[in-house]
């Protein structure tokens, strides 16, 4: 028998999923009370909590302070293992300046759209129909064709993002379950949107589970949460089961735990 604690471990996307979504990046609301939550969770974890995002891990860090974690961002192409630990490249690479110039071109033909500059990477945000949206995209994919096929376009909600095509949240995860204090453990991810499907893969292939946030990519994963406010609600619930230091046999069934948690949602306070 193994305290629940010390067996799983808590993977978190930032932006749809412990956030709610705001028109521009630098506008969204951080609820009072989630960073001493993230804190206290990452304690009852044994330090196995991450947050894996698209935003750079200052951003996270400012965001979330005076919480600090161990984190992904950039889509996995920056790691840090532990949360007083160094920030590491996964991949030693820039954007050519010519690249950029040809994605603010076309970003420029589209007035609801603007970049966010997450050096190296870049996201193309837009309030864009179905058919713009569409047009920006291929404009987008022919000019990484032209200068860098090395790099990627990931659609997400009202976002492209282009990064290097060898980053992912599915290897952030990978590299964050290889080393302590996420090792061996079984990881859970939440996410909530297309750009977190290589992680669901990840942690299904490590045993773990995904539990899916909002409509986006409910399909893809058998635990559902309909939005931010309900992922907040729900991490409450965790850290009081872990609070009570329920217990868990060693071939415990992950999903069981994932059910309980939905079964308490009802004596849950209001998000």
């Amino acid at each position: 028998m193994t305290l629940l604690g010390s067996r799983i471990a808590l993977l978190l996307d930032v932006d749809g999923t412990l956030l709610d979504l705001a028109a521009h990046p630098d506008l969204v609301v951080v609820d009072p009370g989630l960073p001493e939550l993230l804190r206290t969770l990452q304690a009852r974890l044994g330090g196995a909590l991450a947050l894996v995002s698209g935003r750079p891990i200052a951003a996270l860090d400012a965001l979330f302070a005076p919480f600090r974690g161990s984190a992904a961002g950039l889509h996995g192409l920056e790691i840090r293992q532990s949360p007083h630990g160094g920030v590491t490249y996964t991949l030693a690479t820039t954007l050519a300046p010519a690249f950029h110039d040809a994605i603010a071109a076309i970003v420029d033909a589209f007035p609801a759209a603007f970049i966010e500059h997450k050096a190296p990477c870049v996201a193309v945000h837009h309030r864009l129909d179905a058919a713009s949206a569409e047009r920006l995209r291929q404009a987008l994919q022919e000019a990484i064709d032209a200068h860098a096929p090395d790099w990627h376009l990931l659609g997400g909600r009202l976002v492209f993002d282009v990064k290097p095509a060898a980053a992912d949240k599915g290897g952030a995860c990978r590299t964050l379950m290889r080393t302590e204090p996420f090792r061996g453990r079984l990881p859970i991810y939440l996410g909530d949107d297309t750009t977190d499907l290589d992680a669901f893969s990840a942690v299904a292939a490590l045993g773990g589970q995904a539990v899916a946030v909002g409509p986006r990519v409910a399909m893809h994963a058998a635990n559902h949460l309909p939005g931010a406010a309900a992922v907040r609600s729900w991490l409450r619930r965790l850290d009081r089961m872990l609070a009570r230091d329920v217990i868990a046999s060693e071939d415990a069934d992950l999903q069981h735990v994932l059910a309980r948690l939905d079964a308490t949602q009802h004596a849950d306070d209001a998000p």
